[in-house]
């Protein structure tokens, strides 16, 4: 993830969510695996050797590791019917029986 100004850390923000995002689903469609390492963005030491040495002095706010493994158990997904009442939602559209 890019780094950001530690004068200016909320500028960029929507971009930088929206170019992540782009990265996981593209590693996805590749079969590529992602985990976040946070913790070598924690200690200031290590900050500091992760940034670009000639850019500015900025911050690095994560750091992903991709690769290939084994896939792993699948997400249990609840069927839709059981978080949603469909049927309230379309009559509340006008696409309910009509009672005439």
């Amino acid at each position: 993830m890019p780094a950001e100004h530690p004068h200016r850390p909320a500028r960029g923000l929507a971009a930088h969510r929206t170019g992540l995002e782009h990265v996981w689903l593209l590693a996805t469609v590749h079969s590529l695996r992602t985990s976040v390492l946070h913790q070598a963005v924690e200690w200031p030491e290590t900050r500091w050797r992760l940034r670009d040495p000639e850019g500015p002095p900025d911050h690095v706010r994560l750091m992903l590791r991709l690769g290939y493994e084994p896939p792993g158990p699948a997400t249990p997904c609840r069927p839709v019917e059981e978080i949603l009442d469909l049927a309230d939602w379309h009559d509340s559209l006008g696409y309910g029986e009509s009672s005439a």
